[in-house]
Protein backbone atom coordinates (compact mmCIF):
# COMPACT_ATOMS: atom_id res chain seq x y z
CA UNK A 1 0.00 0.00 0.00
CA UNK A 2 1.75 2.92 -1.12
CA UNK A 3 -0.70 5.39 0.96
CA UNK A 4 0.24 6.72 4.34
CA UNK A 5 -3.35 6.65 5.41
CA UNK A 6 -3.65 2.76 4.73
CA UNK A 7 0.06 1.73 6.39
CA UNK A 8 -0.77 4.00 9.57
CA UNK A 9 -4.10 2.60 9.81
CA UNK A 10 -2.67 -1.34 9.46
CA UNK A 11 0.29 -0.12 12.18
CA UNK A 12 -2.23 0.88 14.81
CA UNK A 13 -4.89 -1.96 14.30
CA UNK A 14 -2.47 -4.51 13.87
CA UNK A 15 -3.19 -6.72 16.69
CA UNK A 16 -7.15 -6.53 15.92
CA UNK A 17 -6.65 -7.11 12.23
CA UNK A 18 -4.01 -10.21 12.68
CA UNK A 19 -6.75 -11.78 15.00
CA UNK A 20 -9.60 -11.29 12.55
CA UNK A 21 -8.00 -12.71 9.61
CA UNK A 22 -6.40 -15.44 11.11
CA UNK A 23 -10.16 -16.32 12.45
CA UNK A 24 -10.53 -18.10 9.04
CA UNK A 25 -8.58 -20.35 6.75
CA UNK A 26 -7.15 -19.62 3.56
CA UNK A 27 -9.08 -22.39 1.86
CA UNK A 28 -12.16 -20.67 3.54
CA UNK A 29 -11.58 -17.45 2.28
CA UNK A 30 -10.03 -17.67 -0.78
CA UNK A 31 -11.20 -21.47 -2.32
CA UNK A 32 -10.98 -20.42 -6.23
CA UNK A 33 -6.95 -19.85 -5.17
CA UNK A 34 -6.76 -22.78 -3.21
CA UNK A 35 -8.09 -25.26 -5.75
CA UNK A 36 -5.60 -23.32 -8.60
CA UNK A 37 -2.59 -24.08 -6.33
CA UNK A 38 -3.36 -27.47 -5.05
CA UNK A 39 -3.96 -28.51 -8.82
CA UNK A 40 -0.79 -27.59 -9.55
CA UNK A 41 0.82 -30.77 -7.25
CA UNK A 42 2.81 -29.89 -4.84
CA UNK A 43 4.89 -26.74 -4.32
CA UNK A 44 8.39 -27.79 -3.30
CA UNK A 45 10.97 -26.54 -5.57
CA UNK A 46 8.70 -23.80 -6.45
CA UNK A 47 8.48 -20.10 -5.31
CA UNK A 48 5.80 -17.95 -4.16
CA UNK A 49 5.17 -14.31 -3.72
CA UNK A 50 2.43 -12.64 -1.22
CA UNK A 51 2.17 -9.06 -1.69
CA UNK A 52 0.65 -7.53 1.10
CA UNK A 53 0.45 -10.33 3.32
CA UNK A 54 -1.37 -8.92 6.23
CA UNK A 55 -1.28 -11.50 8.88
CA UNK A 56 0.34 -14.17 6.99
CA UNK A 57 -2.00 -16.36 6.97
CA UNK A 58 -1.78 -17.36 3.57
CA UNK A 59 2.02 -17.39 3.37
CA UNK A 60 1.49 -20.29 5.95
CA UNK A 61 -0.92 -21.65 4.09
CA UNK A 62 1.59 -21.88 0.93
CA UNK A 63 4.48 -22.88 3.00
CA UNK A 64 2.23 -25.59 3.95
CA UNK A 65 2.04 -26.28 0.51
CA UNK A 66 6.22 -27.21 0.24
CA UNK A 67 6.61 -23.60 -1.41
CA UNK A 68 9.49 -21.40 -1.04
CA UNK A 69 7.40 -18.58 0.49
CA UNK A 70 8.09 -14.92 0.21
CA UNK A 71 5.65 -12.60 1.66
CA UNK A 72 5.71 -8.67 1.94
CA UNK A 73 3.49 -6.16 3.66
CA UNK A 74 3.70 -1.88 3.85
CA UNK A 75 2.78 -2.52 7.54
CA UNK A 76 5.94 -3.06 10.01
CA UNK A 77 3.46 -3.96 12.54
CA UNK A 78 1.44 -6.49 10.45
CA UNK A 79 4.89 -8.13 9.39
CA UNK A 80 5.98 -8.38 12.96
CA UNK A 81 3.17 -10.56 13.85
CA UNK A 82 2.88 -12.31 10.94
CA UNK A 83 6.62 -13.47 11.63
CA UNK A 84 5.45 -14.10 15.49
CA UNK A 85 2.00 -15.88 14.77
CA UNK A 86 2.77 -17.56 11.08
CA UNK A 87 6.35 -17.98 10.89
CA UNK A 88 7.53 -20.88 9.06
CA UNK A 89 11.61 -21.88 8.05
CA UNK A 90 10.32 -21.44 4.52
CA UNK A 91 8.72 -17.92 4.60
CA UNK A 92 10.92 -14.97 4.35
CA UNK A 93 9.37 -11.88 5.42
CA UNK A 94 9.78 -8.43 4.46
CA UNK A 95 8.98 -5.05 5.39
CA UNK A 96 7.65 -3.96 1.66
CA UNK A 97 5.74 -1.36 0.00
CA UNK A 98 4.07 -2.00 -3.29
CA UNK A 99 4.29 -0.80 -6.01
CA UNK A 100 7.90 -0.55 -5.87
CA UNK A 101 8.39 -3.42 -4.06
CA UNK A 102 12.84 -2.86 -3.46
CA UNK A 103 13.79 -5.51 -1.44
CA UNK A 104 11.96 -8.00 -3.13
CA UNK A 105 13.02 -6.51 -6.36
CA UNK A 106 16.18 -6.75 -4.71
CA UNK A 107 16.20 -10.72 -4.23
CA UNK A 108 16.48 -11.18 -8.10
CA UNK A 109 13.63 -14.08 -7.85
CA UNK A 110 11.41 -15.09 -9.96
CA UNK A 111 7.97 -16.73 -8.47
CA UNK A 112 5.87 -19.19 -9.66
CA UNK A 113 2.76 -18.56 -7.91
CA UNK A 114 2.03 -14.58 -6.99
CA UNK A 115 -0.71 -13.88 -4.29
CA UNK A 116 -2.35 -10.18 -3.95
CA UNK A 117 -4.91 -11.19 -1.56
CA UNK A 118 -7.10 -8.02 -0.61
CA UNK A 119 -4.61 -5.62 -1.84
CA UNK A 120 -4.77 -4.16 -5.47
CA UNK A 121 -7.98 -2.06 -4.23
CA UNK A 122 -5.77 -0.13 -2.16
CA UNK A 123 -4.06 1.52 -5.01
CA UNK A 124 -4.78 4.31 -7.22
CA UNK A 125 -5.60 3.07 -10.70
CA UNK A 126 -6.77 6.21 -12.24
CA UNK A 127 -4.28 8.13 -14.10
CA UNK A 128 -1.73 6.43 -17.47
CA UNK A 129 1.15 6.15 -14.40
CA UNK A 130 -1.13 5.12 -11.69
CA UNK A 131 0.36 2.96 -8.77
CA UNK A 132 -1.44 0.46 -9.87
CA UNK A 133 -0.28 0.50 -13.57
CA UNK A 134 3.30 0.43 -11.45
CA UNK A 135 2.73 -2.68 -10.40
CA UNK A 136 1.46 -4.66 -12.93
CA UNK A 137 4.74 -3.91 -14.70
CA UNK A 138 6.22 -5.38 -11.72
CA UNK A 139 4.62 -8.26 -11.40
CA UNK A 140 6.34 -8.91 -15.08
CA UNK A 141 9.27 -8.85 -13.99
CA UNK A 142 8.62 -10.97 -10.94
CA UNK A 143 7.02 -14.12 -12.67
CA UNK A 144 8.36 -16.81 -13.63
CA UNK A 145 7.58 -18.45 -17.09
CA UNK A 146 3.83 -19.88 -16.80
CA UNK A 147 3.11 -18.53 -13.15
CA UNK A 148 -0.22 -18.13 -11.74
CA UNK A 149 -0.95 -14.89 -10.32
CA UNK A 150 -3.89 -14.68 -8.07
CA UNK A 151 -5.70 -11.27 -7.02
CA UNK A 152 -9.32 -10.08 -6.18
CA UNK A 153 -11.30 -6.90 -6.08
CA UNK A 154 -13.63 -5.58 -3.12
CA UNK A 155 -16.61 -3.83 -3.98
CA UNK A 156 -18.34 -2.18 -0.59
CA UNK A 157 -18.22 0.55 1.88
CA UNK A 158 -14.67 1.24 2.76
CA UNK A 159 -13.96 0.72 6.47
CA UNK A 160 -12.63 4.03 8.39
CA UNK A 161 -9.15 5.25 8.21
CA UNK A 162 -8.20 3.71 4.87
CA UNK A 163 -8.27 4.59 1.29
CA UNK A 164 -9.70 1.96 -1.47
CA UNK A 165 -10.96 1.97 -4.91
CA UNK A 166 -13.40 0.77 -6.55
CA UNK A 167 -11.71 -0.77 -9.17
CA UNK A 168 -13.72 -1.85 -12.37
CA UNK A 169 -13.11 -5.62 -13.59
CA UNK A 170 -12.59 -4.06 -17.50
CA UNK A 171 -9.78 -1.92 -16.04
CA UNK A 172 -8.01 -5.25 -15.06
CA UNK A 173 -8.77 -6.84 -17.99
CA UNK A 174 -6.94 -4.30 -20.02
CA UNK A 175 -3.66 -4.33 -17.72
CA UNK A 176 -3.20 -7.66 -18.11
CA UNK A 177 -3.70 -7.48 -21.48
CA UNK A 178 -1.16 -4.48 -21.90
CA UNK A 179 1.51 -6.47 -19.89
CA UNK A 180 1.00 -9.86 -21.91
CA UNK A 181 -0.75 -11.76 -19.25
CA UNK A 182 -3.55 -13.33 -19.70
CA UNK A 183 -6.57 -12.56 -17.50
CA UNK A 184 -9.19 -15.38 -16.33
CA UNK A 185 -12.27 -14.12 -14.08
CA UNK A 186 -12.97 -16.37 -11.88
CA UNK A 187 -16.31 -15.40 -10.70
CA UNK A 188 -18.15 -12.98 -8.00
CA UNK A 189 -17.91 -14.63 -4.16
CA UNK A 190 -19.60 -13.60 -0.72
CA UNK A 191 -17.71 -12.16 1.61
CA UNK A 192 -15.62 -14.31 3.58
CA UNK A 193 -15.86 -12.46 7.06
CA UNK A 194 -19.18 -12.41 6.26
CA UNK A 195 -20.31 -8.19 5.84
CA UNK A 196 -23.38 -8.56 3.60
CA UNK A 197 -22.56 -5.55 1.83
CA UNK A 198 -19.23 -6.54 0.97
CA UNK A 199 -18.67 -8.75 -2.57
CA UNK A 200 -15.26 -9.54 -4.31
CA UNK A 201 -14.31 -10.62 -8.13
CA UNK A 202 -11.56 -13.22 -8.15
CA UNK A 203 -9.22 -12.80 -10.86
CA UNK A 204 -6.54 -15.39 -12.03
CA UNK A 205 -3.72 -13.56 -14.09
CA UNK A 206 -1.45 -16.28 -16.12
CA UNK A 207 2.14 -15.46 -17.54
CA UNK A 208 3.68 -16.58 -20.82
CA UNK A 209 5.13 -19.94 -20.74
Amino acid sequence: MTANKNINTYDQQADALARSYDSVQTPDIIPAFTRRVLALGTGAGHKALDIGCGSGRDAAWLARQGFDVVACDGSTEMIRLAAQNNGATNIRYLADDAPALHKVSALTEKFNVILLNAFIFHLDYRSPHDALSLLFNKLRGLAAPSAFIYTNLRHGPVPEGRQMYDIPLTHVQQLAMRHNLQFEHLGRSADGLGRADVHWDNIALHAPS
